[in-house]
């Protein structure tokens, strides 16, 4: 075989890989061995693969934990087959520089992943919220402090199975100026494109309690995060990092841990005179940048852990069990006739007891 034939064929070889590559056909047409006959890897091997894998971090300034990320993970399996294809062909190895896409096809790859990610999501949503009667949709902003971009993430909650969900919808650069309209308008936006309608689905709006969010969100039902407020005040605190949890109910915390904290702020007749400064600091900046709703209130009166409101006097409870009879009916749960049933039914079992 003469040299430039030779050539030619590395070519087309190199031509296949780059189509593979670029059309998305990740997984090669022969069959790659699988994982339950792994060959095995020699100590000499994993250095060999261990010293370029700690290059590609400190070269890039990447995390050392990128190695054992599922996408790194699942082109390194992407390489190691499409060398499994070609491995029997009498060629030289190519340049890894020649395989691997340039950045600008990497980012035009990730729009592409992107779109079909939210187009997958959007029937995933579909599907969900086609049961649920309430969501809610968080969002904040945060600076990239090398270039002090602006940027703001919003997600979406709601429950099924019992189970909190949550999907990050967007994350966005905001050049606008952060005008409560704009970001209101922006955020509507966001969960048009993900064919969620604000005008006719029941949301409550969590945010951080920024003159700009909450100008923008005055006709919205609108929570400001707690968590923000604690911070401001304590900077630190295990009511902070309990109340942040994402992975099951927090709002019905909200009351007795802002309870709580007062509470130890009352000034007892035996607390050093730097201690009443402190507790009376302490409790005027609650006050200040706590800010709740009654929907706090009906979420702990409908925990089972809470419902009592036992710091509550005999008329707030009643308040609150109105309140949270009218929210039912409001987003549909109940009919107006049962919440009439309701009534009674509790009037009667009340003169039963007495």
């Amino acid at each position: 075989m003469s040299t430039k034939s030779s050539r030619k064929d590395l070519d087309e070889n190199k031509k296949q890989i780059l189509n593979l590559l670029n059309e998305g056909k990740l997984i090669t047409t022969e069959e790659a061995p699988s994982s339950s006959n792994d060959p095995s890897v020699s100590l000499e091997d994993k250095q060999k693969i261990t010293i370029p894998c700690a290059k590609f971090c400190a070269f890039d300034m990447q995390s050392f934990n990128t190695v054992k990320g599922d996408g790194f993970q699942q082109l390194c399996q992407t390489v190691i087959e499409l060398g499994y294809k070609f491995g029997e062909l009498k060629a030289d190895v190519p340049s890894a520089t020649f395989v691997l896409p340039d950045p600008t096809n990497v980012s035009r790859r990730i729009q592409f992943l992107a779109n079909e990610y939210r187009l997958k999501l959007i029937q995933i949503l579909k599907e969900d919220l086609k049961n649920v009667k309430l969501v809610g949709v968080s969002s904040d902003f945060w600076k990239n402090c090398y270039t002090s971009d602006n940027y703001l993430t919003i997600n979406l909650h709601y429950t099924k199975d019992k189970k909190p969900i949550t999907f990050m919808l967007s994350t966005l650069l905001f050049i606008d100026s952060k005008t409560g309209d704009n970001i209101v308008r922006m955020m509507k936006n966001v969960l048009i494109s993900y064919e969620i309608n604000p005008e006719e689905m029941h949301i409550i709006y969590l945010t951080e309690s920024g003159p700009n969010f909450v100008c923008g969100l005055k006709d919205e039902v609108h929570l400001r995060c707690i968590c923000h407020g604690l911070n401001l005040v304590l900077q630190y605190s295990l009511a902070s990092e309990q109340l942040s949890s994402d992975q099951e109910p927090t709002l019905h915390l909200v009351l007795p841990w802002i309870n709580k904290l007062k509470s130890y702020c009352k000034i007892k007749i035996n607390d050093s005179e730097a201690m009443k400064q402190v507790k009376k600091l302490i409790l005027e900046h609650i006050q200040q940048k706590i800010w709740l709703t009654q929907l706090h209130e009906i979420a702990t009166f409908l925990h089972p852990l809470t419902k009592s409101l036992s710091s509550f006097s005999q008329s707030e409870r009643d308040q609150d069990h109105q309140s949270t009879r009218e929210m039912l009916k409001t987003v549909g749960i109940i009919q107006p006739q049962q919440s009439s049933i309701i009534i009674i039914k509790k009037t009667t079992e009340t003169k039963e007891k007495k």
